[in-house]
């Protein structure tokens, strides 16, 4: 009947479309959390869970300090200069694209650098770091720790201290297997190495002012 036929519809109109988990998560997502873009002469800081193992991005920034106290999945810096950064741990590879007179301290599974220049880089890296169209790179090891206080719940249910070795064990990598210094350079040249190494005493901790380190104490 009409009747039956006009109820039958309002009780498929209160109907609700389900709503599962992985909605829920985006819509808490805030894209700021993963990538430092457009910074110019600042000091800036990602603390532990913020990141938390997602892919993160520094685009376009000049004369900064950069820290990501985390793990991530991939990191990739594109089109930056004159910055200090320092990230934890990477699950995957590092990209560090057009950029000139960085300092990088971090431990990867994987390194790569294309069109760089006058890089110095501090690595942990499970695999053999490739530059390629890279010019004036320098290598050292990696010879950091960090201890952070955070209120993150992710390696337990209390505040905790954290160091960047449990940023290592969450981001799968090998305390024991680096090879920071094994570089390939994809475009040699001639009687020339496009890359050096650091002495052995240098440490990302000499391109830290002070300053910086308290502005996010």
């Amino acid at each position: 009947s009409a009747k039956g036929e006009k109820q039958r519809e309002e009780r498929e109109g209160d109907v609700k479309a389900p709503v599962y988990s992985w909605d829920k998560r985006r819509e808490d997502i805030d894209p700021a959390n993963y990538c430092f873009e457009n910074l110019n002469g600042v000091t800036a800081a990602k603390l532990p869970g913020v990141v938390g193992g997602q892919s993160f991005d520094i685009e376009n920034c000049k004369d900064c300090v950069l820290f990501v106290f985390d793990h991530v999945a991939t990191l990739t810096i594109d089109d930056c200069v004159n910055c200090t950064i320092v990230v934890g741990a990477c699950k995957g590879s590092v990209f560090l694209r057009d950029c000139e007179d960085i300092r990088l301290a971090v431990a990867c599974q994987q390194f790569r650098s294309r069109d760089c220049k006058r890089v110095d880089s501090f690595l942990h890296c499970n695999t053999q770091p490739i530059i390629e169209s890279s010019v004036k790179m320098r290598f050292g090891c990696l010879q950091m720790d960090y201890d952070v206080v955070t209120d993150s719940k992710e390696f337990g249910s209390e505040p905790d201290q954290l160091h960047l070795s449990d940023h290592f064990k969450a981001a799968g990598l090998s305390f024991y297997n680096n090879g920071w210094y094994a570089i390939y350079d994809f475009s040699p040249v001639q009687h020339s190495l496009n890359y050096s190494f650091l002495p052995s005493t240098a440490q990302i901790s000499q391109y830290i002012p002070d300053d910086a380190v308290a502005s996010i104490a």
